[in-house]
């Protein structure tokens, strides 16, 4: 609840700003531009910034067949927590990886990759999809996906910016480079690491089993660190483990505990 009242506190300041700022620069007239890019705004990041995440990965919806079971775990386990079932989507990816998206229970999307379903057996799946429906019952999506869609639209900014000097042909981003550590408190403020640890053992105690958790959480790691999978870096927080890595830019956007210490968090001591 603490969170969430800071994603609100968070979007109330940044409307009230472009109202202000709209004020000061235009008047009455820019009153209402501010009202305008304020509005036009709190809509991309509750309705359309998901679409967007979506469409990068090409995720088309779970309907019809479903040889892996996904749908019937996932009544399951909805059918404990008592919330709405999530819609499933599938991406084309060879690296095993998994995240939810949305802003309210009933909205909410689970993402698994083709890699997942592939390179993982009925158990692990069963416990990755146990995390992420707590992570949609607790609404982590909500609090992680607003600092992460407005960082992203910065970026995006950014990267004009840079096209339009110049700079970015060359090689440069001198706009990035400044936009980047800003975007990295922005997402810092909303997402608390803490969200992730709870998660595991919330998980852990469900399907009552620490030791299968801790491992899924190894194997899917590694796999992303041998595999990367080019994700957008405000739509980190959504995955189950981190996904970005750890050079370059991307080392702002690290929203997840290391998994050194989320294994320990589960079962005491790392490796495995």
């Amino acid at each position: 609840m603490r969170q969430n009242f800071r994603v609100w506190t968070f979007l109330i300041i940044l409307s009230a700003t472009m109202l202000i700022l709209g004020q000061i620069i235009g008047g009455r007239q820019g009153l209402l531009v501010g009202f305008i890019f304020a509005l036009s705004l709190n809509f991309y990041l509750f309705f359309a910034g998901d679409r967007r995440v979506l469409k990068f990965f090409k995720a088309e919806e779970l309907k019809g067949q479903d040889p892996w079971g996904i749908q019937n775990l996932t009544s399951q386990i909805v059918g404990r927590l008592r919330i709405h079932a999530p819609q499933i989507y599938l991406i084309p990816h060879a690296t095993p990886t998994a995240f939810s998206i949305g802003r309210t229970w009933g909205g909410s999307k689970i993402v698994v990759s083709q890699g997942l379903l592939d390179k993982f057996n009925l158990d692990e799946i069963q416990s990755i999809l146990t995390l992420q429906l707590i992570h949609i019952q607790n609404i982590h999506s909500l609090t992680s996906g607003i600092g992460g869609q407005f960082a992203e639209l910065l970026i995006l900014g950014a990267q004009a910016l840079d096209s339009v000097v110049g700079l970015f042909k060359t090689g440069n981003a001198f706009f990035q480079n400044l936009i980047f550590p800003v975007c990295a408190l922005l997402m810092r403020l909303d997402v608390n690491p803490r969200s992730y640890l709870d998660t595991d053992q919330s998980a852990a105690r469900m399907i009552g089993d620490k030791d299968r958790i801790a491992e899924v959480l190894w194997k899917l790691s590694s796999y992303a660190t041998t595999m990367p999978i080019q994700a957008p870096p405000g739509s980190a927080p959504f995955f189950v483990v981190n996904p970005l890595t750890h050079k370059g830019l991307s080392r702002y956007f690290l929203s997840h505990p290391p998994i050194e210490k989320r294994i320990r968090n589960l079962i005491g001591n790392y490796p495995l």
